[in-house]
């Protein structure tokens, strides 16, 4: 999953710990110690199956 934290950032990995109709709860991948955060599923991309 990559998520960013806006329009002028870069996308970065994320791990979704929790759904709820089309909300996701996330944390960053490379900074698991900041807080938990939330986006709208239309908000995130995908990565490939198999990219990492």
């Amino acid at each position: 999953m990559l998520a960013t934290t806006g329009p002028n950032e870069g996308w970065f990995e994320a791990v979704v710990t929790e759904a709820h109709d089309d909300l996701l709860k996330l944390r960053w991948l490379a900074w698991p110690d900041e807080p938990l955060f939330v986006r709208k599923i239309t908000q995130v991309g995908l990565l490939p199956h198999g990219m990492k």
